[in-house]
């Protein structure tokens, strides 16, 4: 029964003993769903959920930037800059893998002064 779910079983006594049967096992594909306070709803199915307290608007531009297939991405590489500080080249770096340049919003020349 690798990979299935039951969905329905009965009791049966057989033999003095009491055995559960199974009823036509059935795979079950799993999903998610999310539902928040404004009233949308809808399948959540790969959605992340990050902490933005700390985003600047900035930040907020910079995600815009980015396409609606990365936005994730650099969502995510948003938060970790705040959690976890890097060299700023490595960091423009890892922007630039998801089609994001830095220098666009944060020119590095300008960083030090």
């Amino acid at each position: 029964m690798e990979n299935e779910d039951i969905v329905d079983a009965e009791l049966v006594v057989e033999d003095g003993s009491l055995e559960v049967k199974i009823i036509d096992p059935q795979p079950v594909e799993r999903s998610l769903g999310y539902f928040a306070l404004d009233g949308n709803y809808g399948d959540a199915g790969g959605m992340m959920v990050l902490e933005t307290t700390y985003w600047r608007d900035i930040d907020w531009t910079i995600l815009e930037a980015a396409s609606d297939d990365q936005r994730a991405n650099v969502a995510r590489l948003i938060t970790e800059s705040y959690e976890k500080p890097e060299d700023m080249a490595v960091l423009y770096e890892k922007f630039e893998q998801y089609g994001i340049d830095l220098d666009d919003f944060m020119p590095r020349d300008q960083l030090d002064s």
